[in-house]
């Protein structure tokens, strides 16, 4: 799975520790992309997973899991787009 994330974004994404492998691979280094529950901040994203991962992007929030990876962030908010919008066709198309 590749992703094509504009270089303003990468340039914001310095520290990732796998050399955002996820553009590539669509994973971080040898594990999957983590899951967002819930992204209204720009960069900010709260994970659906509570166990914590060795992310330079990570940090614990409240008890939760937050994700602060700008190409992430960026992954995540475009293809939530293309599906909604994958969606909205299909939808339309059944319509009689």
């Amino acid at each position: 799975m590749k992703f094509e994330v504009p270089e303003d974004i990468l340039e914001k994404t310095k520290k990732c520790s796998y050399k955002v492998s996820c553009l590539e691979t669509g994973c971080c280094g040898d594990h999957p992309m983590c899951e967002i529950e819930r992204s209204k901040v720009e960069f900010v994203s709260f994970l659906k997973t509570k166990k914590p991962v060795n992310c330079s992007y990570r940090i614990v929030f409240g008890g939760s899991q937050v994700c602060l990876c700008p190409t992430h962030f960026y992954i995540h908010k475009h293809n939530k787009t293309l599906s909604s919008q994958k969606k909205g066709r299909v939808a339309k198309r059944h319509r009689s």
